[in-house]
């Protein structure tokens, strides 16, 4: 039985605030005493068993080293929320940030989760050991930090060089909490989408993504990246305003300059954020106009779709635009006028016309376009 000379009692222990002897219990040979003696540890602020728990992190019974990380972030987790953390970190912390590179897996997940569960007085810890020379250790660092959540706002420096990471699992989860610390993140991210990796800026881009609305503090970082030679930035950056949405409308200005750019998919993109920033992008419906014209099909669709949702301001050129010479001009307006629904009533007369165009295309479309004006709301 090793250190004991019986099979301590953990209830008696506890009311003695035993914990030294409780924290030693965790390597106990019987599993119940184990368990009792974890349940134990697991609500209390017992510095006094730190450095036995320390010890036993390096317990040849890997049981032993699992159930001794739960105690661990137990106690320091109970300990901050008593304002207490000050007199267990200094130790604790480290250690536990160790365990993530122990040999067993259940230890090291659970050194994880304890981390995770501490909050944020382990993100130092964890910032440092994204920089650990092993993979799994750095992804499992990334992972306590995205359950701390929005309070790892300190470890954002070291989340921006993860998401260049080699292994895709850290890279992801440095996106995942960096979502999570959202809009304290963002500015960094912004700045990120600049980045010559690519992996760096497609990331930057899809944690701005997540993030939504309240990225709308990176807008101005946005609007100047917009101007960057090249096109895939361009592009990652016109879909982060989207996201957005109708904050971004001090945008609506670039993404005008945007629509003439020689790159088709830098066109395609800002029509579709205009689109999505709505009526506010009202001062973009003459060049969304001219580009419903575009030689590209694709282009021509987007630009379509915006007008539609810049409404009221784009039905009128919705509706001039099917008597366009264009058959793809024509069918584009038609479907978009279609996705007005009753706000497009006042197109009704030239959808009507349409449906004697030359085009069966045309005609079809239109036919479609004018039931859905016409469906019942409801």
């Amino acid at each position: 039985m090793g250190i004991f000379d019986r099979k301590p009692n953990i209830d008696k222990l506890e009311q003695k605030r035993d914990y030294n002897t409780i924290a030693n219990a965790l390597q106990h040979s019987d599993m119940e005493v184990r368990a009792d003696a974890s349940r134990a540890l697991s609500k209390v602020v017992a510095p006094e068993a730190v450095p036995i728990l320390i010890t036993l992190l390096k317990n040849e019974d890997w049981h032993v080293r699992t159930l001794t990380v739960g105690a661990l972030g137990n106690i320091v987790h109970t300990a901050w929320k008593a304002g207490r953390i000050a007199h267990i970190d200094k130790e604790a912390l480290p250690a536990l940030a160790g365990a993530l590179n122990d040999e067993d897996q259940n230890v090291r997940s659970n050194a994880s989760v304890a981390l995770g569960m501490i909050g944020a007085s382990a993100v130092p810890v964890l910032a440092e050991t994204l920089k650990a020379p092993n993979r799994e250790t750095r992804a499992l660092a990334a992972m306590a930090l995205r359950r701390i959540g929005s309070e790892a706002k300190l470890a954002i420096p070291e989340l921006i060089e993860a998401l260049k990471d080699e292994n895709k699992k850290v890279r992801d989860m440095a996106v995942m909490t960096l979502r999570e610390i959202g809009i304290n993140a963002v500015p960094t991210l912004a700045e990120a989408l600049r980045d010559e990796n690519e992996d760096k800026h497609e990331l930057a881009f899809w944690a701005l993504r997540e993030i939504g609305p309240d990225a709308k503090v990176a807008i101005p970082a946005l609007i100047q990246t917009l101007k960057d030679t090249d096109g895939k930035v361009r592009e990652l950056v016109a879909k982060a305003l989207r996201e957005i949405g109708p904050e971004a409308k001090i945008a609506v200005p670039a993404l005008i300059e945007m629509l003439k750019d020689e790159d088709r998919r830098a066109r395609e993109v800002s029509a579709w954020t205009l689109g999505d920033i709505g009526p506010a992008a009202k001062e973009a419906v003459p060049a969304l106009s001219e580009i419903l014209r575009d030689e590209n099909r694709d282009v021509c669709y987007w630009a379509a779709m915006a007008l539609a949702k810049i409404s009221p301001y784009g039905l009128t050129p919705l509706s001039e635009a099917l008597q366009d010479k264009s058959n793809v001009v024509r069918e584009m307006s038609a479907m978009a006028l279609g996705t007005m629904g009753p706000a497009a009533r006042d197109a009704v007369a030239a959808l009507t016309a349409r449906l004697e165009d030359e085009n069966q295309e045309v005609r079809d479309i239109a036919a479609m376009a004018l039931q859905e004006i016409w469906r019942p709301e409801v």
